[in-house]
């Protein structure tokens, strides 16, 4: 028996229809009539079916054939962008429908896109190319041409056809940000630079460009610009977790940590793939977290998909935080030579000098430091192993110092148990702090932490805190008696400064660089920041300075300093 279908034209309103491409008078098989009315939406399913009907019964057969060609490419593409990557081929029915009734330049497209996707390139190129002789002004077809050759490596050919793409409607965004692609392959920065600026002046949200010229800009340590980009992105794609990524590396290049570790924390929460936990924990060490530090650390070695340096990353944070049970409980599993000297370095902190000595010789190539350290054992390592600064205390201590205004109100808010928004920039009692941090002698861990706590509580900015590390350093090489060459530091230290201060690592490269630093010159000097008093300390020690310093911060950092010399009991001396 014969299956009768009932038809229901449905009225649509006529801006409506011909934004979706639909019939004013919609024709839909009655149970999708009623659906339709219940959920006050319509399948494309349902439309499908509908004007299949239609022409079943001999609708005005030219006018439905139109709609219903477009809807099966509509339908082709929602398979296509849905379906599992190795069933595709079943996407090609709908094409094959279209073609059926009516095949035009759309049918070649939409199948070039298809053969695409099956990495079927070569077929892909021809069916684009047979879409782009029958209609020339069909642009994405030419956009669509780019990317495959962009993803052939035909640079040439990819760039030709974006600019045609472009010719034909030069409001496409998309071909221009593919130009701008082709540029950033081919190492012509200025120009993919030129190109993504130009988009954002013609559309300032379109999301894709401000990402890559963010991503430019970073890599280029145009930080400030990257940072406008990025924010601007990240509001608009909130759930980008590698924005978030991307964002939380400009701050923290520009010192602005708080707010890096706010971003990286976001990222987190929309993936914890190794790479973003790596980035959050070495952001929490950076900023003195050590207990969240640490749990992301234990996060990382406990799964077996991180890579061996993120987890030698995580050992590193172990022995920062001081956390020497969870260090060996993962050690078996981490076998590299820096984990290794870690190992090293938390036996002479613990006084296990016979394991010290069984784990150094197991060491290839042990570091200077290292092999130092493992000369002056057991009778020489004077640390005070229960040397952590109780931050509370201190601050009240710096209270009665008629602090300025800004530190005053930063003080009031540590005691309060809230860390400021806003970074305090100019070293203020810089001697008290040092001598608080480091007399008595502390462990390295011990140092590494409290200096890192210390810092961040009462500056909250990165070159406040990349001064710390560099102090840190210091200490480390008077204490393992491993001499001191500017040159030599600032190659050892001027990556890891780069993440707490670019401004920094900056000022110390050129230092080294030009070597024309006046020490008298310095030591008559004002030091108005982190960063002249960091460059300002290097110089004075380098240069074995020994008469009298201007400036109260830079003399007292100076002198707690040399009193390092005096444990070691050695000088300055570059061959020390």
């Amino acid at each position: 028996m014969k299956e009768y279908k009932t038809i229901v034209f449905l009225k649509l309103d006529p801006e409506k229809a011909k934004e979706k491409n639909l019939p004013v008078k919609l024709p839909l098989l009655l149970d999708d009539f009623l659906k339709a009315s219940k959920r006050n939406e319509i399948s494309i399913e349902s439309v499908i079916r509908g004007l299949e009907a239609a022409l079943d019964v001999g609708e005005d057969r030219e006018y439905y054939t139109s709609y219903l060609v477009y809807a099966y490419y509509e339908k082709f593409k929602v398979c296509a962008s849905k379906i599992d990557p190795l069933r595709l081929h079943e996407c090609e029915e709908w094409l094959e429908r279209a073609r059926n009734l009516h095949c035009d330049y759309r049918y070649h497209f939409y199948k070039g896109i298809l053969r695409k996707k099956m990495g079927r390139l070569e077929e892909a190129e021809l069916e684009f190319k047979k879409a782009s002789s029958m209609a020339r002004h069909f642009y994405p077809v030419w956009f669509e041409l780019g990317r495959l050759y962009l993803e052939r490596g035909e640079h040439q050919e990819a760039l030709e056809s974006f600019q045609q793409a472009l010719r034909i409607e030069p409001s496409f965004l998309p071909a221009a940000l593919g130009m701008a692609d082709v540029y950033a392959v081919k190492g012509l920065h200025d120009e993919s630079i030129e190109m993504l600026e130009s988009i954002l002046s013609a559309d300032p949200n379109f999301f894709p460009a401000l990402e890559r010229l963010g991503a430019i800009y970073n890599a280029s340590q145009r930080f400030r610009s990257a940072k406008m980009l990025l924010e601007r992105a990240a509001s608009l794609a909130p759930m980008r977790w590698d924005v978030h990524y991307n964002l939380a590396h400009t701050l923290s290049r520009l010192g602005e940590h708080v707010e890096a570790l706010h971003h990286l924390r976001r990222a987190t929460a929309i993936n914890s793939a190794p790479e973003v936990l790596n980035e959050l924990m070495l952001q929490q060490r950076n900023v003195g977290l050590f207990e969240e530090a640490t749990d992301t650390a234990v996060k990382l070695l406990a799964r077996e998909d991180t890579p061996s340096h993120f987890k030698t990353n995580a050992m590193k944070t172990l022995y920062y935080a001081g956390e020497w049970e969870l260090f060996w409980r993962f050690f078996e599993k981490i076998q590299t030579e820096e984990a290794l000297e870690l190992a090293v370095m938390v036996c002479l902190e613990s006084a296990q000098f016979e394991k010290a000595h069984h784990l150094y010789d197991c060491l290839k190539t042990p570091s200077a430091l290292i092999a130092s350290l493992m000369e002056q054992a057991s009778d020489a390592l004077n640390w005070n192993p229960a040397h952590e600064v109780n931050i509370e205390p201190f601050v009240r201590r710096l209270m009665m110092e008629d602090p300025p205004p800004q530190m005053q109100q930063r003080l009031s808010h540590l005691l309060e148990g809230r860390i400021p928004e806003t970074a305090y920039h100019h070293p203020w009692k810089i001697g008290k702090l040092l001598h608080e941090i480091y007399s008595p002698v502390p462990s390295f861990s011990c140092a590494y932490r409290n200096t890192t706590k210390l810092f961040f509580a009462l500056s909250g900015g990165g070159e406040a805190l990349a001064f710390g590390r560099t102090i840190y350093r210091i200490y480390q090489r008077f204490l393992a008696r491993v001499g001191f060459s500017l040159e030599a530091f600032a190659d050892d230290v001027i990556e890891e400064l780069k993440d707490l201060s670019w401004k920094t690592a900056v000022a110390l490269a050129r230092m080294v660089e030009e070597k024309n630093v006046d020490p008298e010159e310095v030591s008559e000097s004002e030091i108005k920041d982190f960063t002249q008093l960091t460059t300002g300390l290097l110089t004075l020690i380098a240069s074995e300075w020994n008469e009298e310093v201007k400036d109260a911060n830079l003399r007292e950092a100076f002198k707690e300093v040399k009193k390092w010399s005096t444990l070691t009991g050695r000088s300055f001396s570059r061959n020390s």
